[in-house]
């Protein structure tokens, strides 16, 4: 838990902290960065780095039931909501900051959000996917000064969205799954979203997708690796072992780093997918590694850190 490397009073330690676990850190500022509790729950504490100062708090309705990872804009956090709205929050003390956006739902019906990506510094695209007749879309949405979240345009698949979306250049992109058949649209990003493409996937997607550089990588229920260009053309596509990611594919250098579970860690050529180095840390990892100072961190599942030695990349 990442709330494992934060000071806190030991007196209360045994009363409070030891039932909490961190999903998500966001970053909300270079000085500030929050911890957020599992999908459905409003735990949450702001850790200041500069000061070593935290704050533990509940999330106010309806950022108290957090349906994914939340994102940062301008100091305020933005919270999509298992209750079917995305809220801008106090980081500092969990209040909702103005007016959260409730898109149009058909009665008895619920929105089910996918995570947010930022497009620019004030707005970002939001998927849902559709559940008791809710038409499944993708929005963006402005974060105004007023902290009033505003849908700025809105695009509805045939089909519904199976991803978050993710953003290269101009286009946003997000798999869509009709009838058992998984797909890439690209929508070029504007005041009226324009389909641009679409391309048929061989299988489901079942983790990503994510950009490196100017590709998405995405993992198939196939279970195999694959890179397609910003113009929805395939790249490559590898096997993959009979394992779990342990983090999303990390550009390490000038190469594509892929880790799992096991503790297996390679390094792929981001052009071709080709291996070009790899290693074994001998014990389970879990979680996004660290880059810092030319030297990769990973924490395992079992409360140890390894450092990798930077020339196996």
């Amino acid at each position: 838990s990442f709330a494992a490397g934060v000071a806190i009073d030991s007196v209360r330690s045994s009363e409070v902290i030891e039932n909490l676990h961190f999903d998500h850190a966001v970053k909300v500022s270079d000085d500030v960065i929050s911890l957020i509790s599992e999908a459905g729950r409003g735990d949450a504490l702001t850790y200041e780095t500069s000061s070593g100062k935290n704050r533990l708090f509940t999330l106010e309705a309806p950022a108290d039931a957090p349906a994914c990872r939340p994102i940062a804009i301008d100091g305020r956090l933005i919270v999509p909501s298992l209750k079917g709205q995305i809220a801008q929050v106090n980081p500092g003390n969990g209040r909702m900051d103005g007016t959260p956006f409730q898109p149009a739902i058909k009665p008895g019906a619920r929105t089910r959000w996918f995570s947010p990506t930022m497009i620019d510094d004030r707005t970002f695209a939001a998927t849902s996917a559709a559940e008791g007749g809710t038409d499944s879309a993708l929005f963006v949405i402005s974060a105004d000064s007023d902290a009033r979240l505003a849908e700025v345009a809105s695009y509805q698949p045939e089909g519904q969205f199976a991803s978050a979306a993710v953003v290269l250049g101009d286009m946003i992109y997000g798999i869509v799954r009709n009838k058992n058949q998984d797909s890439i649209v690209a929508l070029r990003s504007g005041a009226n979203l324009e389909a641009a493409g679409t391309a048929q996937l061989d299988a489901k997607c079942v983790d990503g997708p994510w950009t490196i550089d100017d590709r998405l990588v995405m993992v198939l229920s196939s279970d195999r690796l694959v890179s397609v260009a910003a113009d929805l053309n395939p790249q490559w596509s590898i096997a993959l072992p009979n394992d779990k990611l342990a983090f999303p594919p990390t550009m390490t250098g000038r190469q594509l780093m892929i880790g799992f579970q096991s503790g297996l860690l390679v390094w792929l050529n981001p052009a071709t997918g080709e291996a070009v180095n790899q290693q074994d840390l001998g014990q389970p990892i879990d979680g996004t590694p660290l880059l810092k100072d030319g030297r990769l961190y990973f924490g395992g599942m079992d409360g140890t850190v390894h450092e990798v030695d930077p020339s196996a990349w």
